[in-house]
């Protein structure tokens, strides 16, 4: 028989007192003091607030159909709407359709005809009580786990932060869009200055969405963190800073599946009027000349974490005054319901004309979403925009 961690409520409604003490006698031979408390009610809107008063403590509450001032199928409806955990059974001597149609349409849980069959009686107790349990666990880890992915997603928020970035050179703009339902994300950026003057952008993209894909945006923020502290020669070049992470991730992660990583690094020299970038598989990124050409720096390296001997071409460009430089999630051009992926040609020039108007980041989103099927972006989103 199963039985209940703490004793639950069974609400027992008929009109007739000789009814209501008969299923409770019959209920407790089955059920003893311990197990299921049995609440017995002749009023059926005393019921109904005997119910509404404890929550989710009834699991379970069987009523006769006919009753005065408020039907059994009035009742449950009326209980149903209040806790849907409740599980409800209609007890009636009639064959009535419209009320029975009635019952159903209500979502009451089944039918019991009087007299009653024992075996019966009990075989939908046992029944209403896994299932309660059952949902009001559902119920309660659905809520820890928003509550995780909440957390997850604030601090996220708070580790991917740069308003307080010291920076006065370029001037830096980024836009991050997770996923409504999840809350945190696989989309990672940073931007930080070397003590050499040079400025290093990076933004990153793990595979798939939560609490997992969040903390491995959280690796790859301590791995570079390290990195500045520790050993500066990584970033000699992008190239070598895609190496050396690529190593380390694919080390930390080993055995680990579906742990990938499109990610993009930039190295901005000042001093010599140029940009350094490698791409590990994000979307190619748009340099924007003053004069309104675009340059388009293609994708061409594995995706990070996928094999530890990969090796990243890095392009290097001249930058003057008025260039700006455009990077993004594949989010902003993917649509993963549909599985459609907007034209390069048409998101490249949908940036050129965001840019040269000088519109900001959320005008450039606001357009990109215009676009997706429903308005709705699909997947993680981040762009970051360098003007020099």
């Amino acid at each position: 028989m199963p039985k209940a961690a703490t004793p639950l409520d069974l609400v027992i409604v008929d009109d007739e007192p000789q009814v209501t003490a008969a299923l409770t006698r019959e209920i407790g031979l089955r059920y003893p003091a311990g197990s299921v408390t049995l609440c017995p009610f002749n009023d059926p809107r005393s019921a109904l607030a005997y119910v509404q008063d404890k929550g989710d403590q009834v699991f379970m509450v069987i009523s006769d159909l006919r009753m005065p001032g408020l039907s059994g199928a009035e009742l449950l409806e009326a209980i149903r709407r209040h806790n849907p955990l409740v599980q409800t059974t209609l007890l009636t001597a009639y064959s009535d359709m419209d009320d029975i149609s009635r019952a159903v349409s209500a979502s009451i849980r089944s039918l019991l005809l009087k007299p009653w069959n024992q075996d019966r009686l009990y075989a939908e107790i046992d029944a209403a009580l896994n299932e309660f349990t059952l949902r009001r666990e559902n119920v309660r880890l659905k809520a820890e786990l928003e509550f995780q992915l909440d957390t997850a997603g604030d601090f996220q928020r708070r580790l991917l932060d740069l308003r307080s970035l010291p920076l006065v050179w370029p001037e830096i703009e980024v836009k991050y869009l997770p996923v409504q339902r999840y809350g945190c994300s696989g989309d990672y950026y940073d931007v930080f200055k070397l003590p050499d003057g040079r400025v290093v952008l990076l933004l990153g993209d793990v595979a798939g969405h939560g609490i997992r894909s969040a903390l491995i945006t959280m690796m790859i923020k301590t791995l570079a963190l390290g990195y500045r502290l520790g050993d500066q020669a990584v970033f000699a070049s992008p190239s070598a800073l895609l190496e050396r992470l690529n190593r380390d991730l694919h080390h930390i992660l080993a055995g680990a599946t579906n742990c990938w990583t499109a990610f993009a690094a930039v190295i901005v020299n000042r001093t010599d009027k140029e940009i350094s970038i490698s791409n590990a598989g994000l979307p190619a990124a748009i340099l924007r000349r003053q004069h309104g050409e675009l340059v388009t720096l293609a994708k061409d390296g594995l995706v990070l974490a996928f094999a530890d001997d990969s090796r990243y071409r890095e392009t290097t460009l001249p930058i003057a005054a008025g260039d700006s430089l455009f990077l993004s999630s594949d989010g902003l051009t993917e649509n993963k319901a549909t599985g459609q992926t907007l034209e390069v040609e048409a998101a490249n020039r949908l940036v050129g004309e965001c840019l040269a108007s000088g519109g900001d980041a959320q005008l450039l989103l606001d357009r990109f979403r215009e676009l997706q099927p429903g308005q709705a972006f699909t997947d993680d989103v981040s762009v970051l925009i360098a003007r020099f």
